[in-house]
């Protein structure tokens, strides 16, 4: 708790909704959530919190001209070099957190009683740390497969690449406070019945 806000984490598998979930949070809870890669997304723009330090770290050849990071570059990179991943994630995830940190204060200062925060790597990145709860948004892995073919025109191959570079469920199941289901045949009416329990309403 931050004075007298409790901070929720918001976490799942790629492709399981998280992010529509966090659509109904605001939308039908009116609670704001703090998407954690729209924040490092900012950060690395010019004048962010980390670009100077990134390009630092990793050099020039992942700046762009006008002095904008080279994202494509630079996933590629991490994508096949472990080692160049957790160098990017040690300069990353603590920019994050603490910026995540400065809002959470600013929303409990002006009474809000809570405050959610997405990220799909709520627990490698330490969001146990700040969040009261940490609950995670599910999904059958054929609907999620179905979300990513359709939404996102994915491979099954790039998929199941994604899956195997997560934590799997049902081990995310066992440290998570709350599960939202979020299968196929559950509705946003269901949802929000799931979120409102969650918050106690």
């Amino acid at each position: 708790m931050v004075g007298n806000t409790k901070v929720i984490g918001i976490t799942g598998g790629v492709g399981s909704g998280k992010s529509h979930v966090c659509k109904l949070i605001t939308e039908h809870l009116g609670y704001p959530v703090l998407d954690s890669d729209s924040i490092s997304r900012k950060q690395m723009e010019p004048g962010g919190r980390v670009l100077e330090s990134v390009i630092r770290e990793f050099g020039k050849q992942y700046e762009n001209e006008d002095g904008s990071l080279n994202r494509s570059a630079l996933a590629e990179l991490v994508f096949n070099d472990d080692e160049a991943l957790k160098k990017l994630n040690s300069l990353t995830h603590p920019a994050v957190i603490e910026e995540i940190n400065e809002k959470i204060n600013e929303y409990a200062e002006e009474g809000i009683p809570f405050v959610f925060v997405e990220s799909a790597l709520a627990f490698d990145a330490g969001y146990r740390s700040f969040c009261d709860e940490i609950w995670l948004v599910s999904a059958p892995e054929n609907i999620r497969r179905y979300r990513l073919k359709k939404g996102r025109g994915y491979s099954d191959e790039r998929i199941s690449s994604l899956f195997s570079e997560q934590m799997p469920e049902e081990e995310m199941r066992k440290i998570c406070d709350r599960e939202i289901c979020n299968g196929g045949m559950v509705g946003d009416i269901e949802l929000c019945y799931q979120l409102e329990a969650g918050i106690g309403l």
